[in-house]
């Protein structure tokens, strides 16, 4: 879910998809899902931050992910 969330994001910016495929690739290189796996929000907000073009905002996905899929309580 959080993949769509940045998915919708990167694709509403433009319509390069080969700079979209590498936002992708360098996400998936970086340990995207295995920070997702792992529930490690703040590493992966960090990746996030790191990663995103600047005109996305990391901390505002990772809340709407959050509000919708953590169950730790935190």
């Amino acid at each position: 879910d959080l993949l769509s969330l940045i998915r919708n994001q990167v694709v509403a910016r433009n319509d390069d998809s080969t700079a979209h495929a590498e936002l992708f690739r360098r996400l998936l290189h970086a340990g995207v899902v295995d920070l997702l796996l792992e529930a490690k929000w703040f590493e992966l907000q960090m990746l996030l931050l790191r990663e995103l073009p600047d005109d996305i905002d990391a901390v505002t996905l990772m809340r709407q992910f959050l509000e919708k899929h953590d169950k730790t309580g935190v």
